[in-house]
């Protein structure tokens, strides 16, 4: 008897440990997949109904002089990215973001990716402990300091707008 209770506590455990740390369900509007909860750039690019990041990863062609500028000012910087895999700005905007921090050699363990539902909610008070309101939003900090965020829409392209807000944050922080 103890046996038998051992080995379906051990399955159990091991159904649970396999679940995903993230929900999946058909979004209602869009009839698109919607993720909620912790995930990565690579499995949003390995997400086989995501052809929306991988066309747009491909498709992109960030400017090569705030590539540069990233490569140098990236380093020791946390990102927080909150986005909804049912937005439409999301689509546009995570893709060229991932080529950029691709190409600027910015490690992914170094990135919060985190999926929001249309109530801009996720397991763990998601919207409260970042003041979320709109998707997507690229927080970027540095020892522990917001130096600033990206919401929703870009002014001159990801890869600029990135560039411009490191360059500001670190100049007031040499006054």
């Amino acid at each position: 008897m103890r046996i038998l209770l051992l080995t379906w506590m051990l399955l159990a455990a091991t159904v649970v440990a396999a679940q995903a740390p993230y929900q999946t369900y058909k979004d209602e509007k869009t009839g698109w997949l919607t993720m909620e909860g912790p995930l990565s750039i690579t499995l949003l690019r390995n997400e086989p109904s995501f052809g929306w990041m991988r066309r747009g990863m491909a498709d992109y062609q960030p400017d090569s002089v705030s590539i540069s500028y990233l490569r140098k000012a990236l380093p020791g910087c946390h990102l927080v990215l909150l986005l909804g895999t049912w937005c439409s700005d999301s689509h546009e905007l995570v893709p060229r973001l991932a080529r950029v921090l691709q190409l600027a050699g910015f490690p992914e363990d170094q990135m919060e990716v985190i999926g929001v539902n249309r109530k801009m909610k996720a397991p763990g008070q998601i919207r409260a402990r970042y003041h979320l309101r709109k998707v997507p939003t690229l927080i970027i900090s540095k020892n522990g300091y917001e130096l600033g965020r990206i919401v929703e829409v870009v002014q001159q392209s990801i890869e600029q707008d990135l560039a411009d807000l490191l360059r500001k944050a670190f100049k007031a922080s040499t006054h």
